[in-house]
């Protein structure tokens, strides 16, 4: 079930499947003051957490939380790739798939394909996370997934029309060069 807000920058904390070890996102329409951030905190140490879960126990001392409505997004499973969000949040490559740690390799493929697409989630190529991206992958690199392409800067429009604009004039020089030799 979808939280009753809009998700977009109210990802507060992570929490690991322990399933699946994926990293899932804690979300909460407001943010948290220190005495919530304990509660949530105290939450992620007692619970086993798993993909899909209710991540607020039904205990009154929590009222606070629901409240605030505090919960992880319940219509991701564990056959649910990363969300986005996710590499903002922890600051640090991991695989779409299994939520690992990716090769020095995969960063530097990565950070060439993030000047390309907005949106890049990698894959570190285990086979078995190959797998499980089969089909989803859309990206320059198997089991990748790369979203929205970036538009040119303006700089870089500016500087592509002037190039046109000089090989269109050297074309009619060449033409009107031409015309003069033949008369």
């Amino acid at each position: 079930m979808k939280p009753s807000f809009k998700l977009t920058n109210k990802g507060r904390g992570l929490i690991k499947c322990v399933n699946c070890h994926k990293i899932r996102i804690i979300y909460s329409e407001s943010r948290l003051n220190s005495d919530e951030r304990t509660k949530l905190s105290d939450i992620k140490q007692t619970i086993h957490f798993c993909c899909g879960d209710d991540l607020i126990p039904d205990d009154a001392e929590y009222d606070i939380l629901r409240e605030k409505k505090v919960c992880a997004d319940k219509r991701r499973n564990c056959k649910s790739p990363v969300e986005t969000l996710v590499y903002k949040l922890k600051k640090s490559l991991v695989c779409v798939a299994c939520c690992g740690p990716v090769s020095e390799d995969i960063s530097e493929k990565f950070k060439e394909t993030k000047t390309k697409f907005s949106t890049v989630l990698p894959n570190c190529e285990d086979e078995k996370c190959l797998k499980f991206m089969f089909g989803i992958d859309k990206g320059p690199y198997k089991g990748w997934i790369c979203k929205r392409p970036k538009k040119q800067s303006n700089k870089e429009i500016i500087n592509e029309k002037k190039r046109r604009h000089e090989g269109a004039k050297q074309r009619m020089n060449q033409a009107k060069k031409r015309k003069k030799e033949y008369n």
